[in-house]
C-alpha cells in the first residue's frame, strides 16, 4: 500500500544499471585487418517494474496474506469442454492464413538462425557524402 507521493516516486524508480557490453569481438576491416572491439549501449530504454495484481478481498479475509493474485492459464478440448488438457499434451503451432501448422522443439532448433557474432566493414565512402 503506497501512502504518499514520495512513497510513489520511490516504487516507481526504476533499478540503477551497470554498463554491459552488447557486443565484444572483432571488427573486421577486411579478411587479414581485424581489431577486437568491446561495443556499449549509449542509451536504452527502461521500462519501470511491473506492478502486481492484488485482491483487497483476499487482504481482508486474512491479514496474514498480502493479497497477491496468482494467475493460472487453463486449456479445454473442443470435443469436450468440460474436460482440461494437460499442460504435457500441448502443442505449439504457429498461425499460417486460417489454418494452424503445428512444430514441436526439433523443429525449432532446425530453424534457429545460426551465424557468428561479427562486425565488418562493407565499404568506404568520402566524408563529403555523409549527411548530417
Amino acid at each position: 500500500h503506497v501512502s504518499s507521493v514520495a512513497e510513489t516516486d520511490v516504487v516507481t524508480q526504476p533499478p540503477p544499471v551497470s554498463a554491459t557490453t552488447v557486443f565484444r569481438g572483432p571488427l573486421e576491416i577486411s579478411d587479414g585487418f581485424k581489431i577486437y572491439v568491446y561495443a556499449y549501449n549509449a542509451v536504452s530504454a527502461v521500462t519501470p517494474p511491473s506492478l502486481k495484481k492484488m485482491s483487497i478481498p483476499a487482504t481482508e479475509d486474512d491479514a496474514d496474506r498480502e493479497g497477491v493474485v496468482k494467475m493460472e492459464r487453463s486449456y479445454f478440448s473442443l470435443e469436450d469442454p468440460n474436460t482440461a488438457v494437460p499442460p504435457e499434451e500441448h502443442i505449439k503451432a504457429y498461425k499460417y492464413g486460417s489454418e494452424f501448422v503445428p512444430f514441436n522443439a526439433s523443429d525449432l532448433i532446425a530453424f534457429k538462425w545460426q551465424s557468428t557474432k561479427s562486425l565488418k566493414t562493407l565499404g568506404f565512402i568520402p566524408r563529403a557524402h555523409l549527411k548530417r
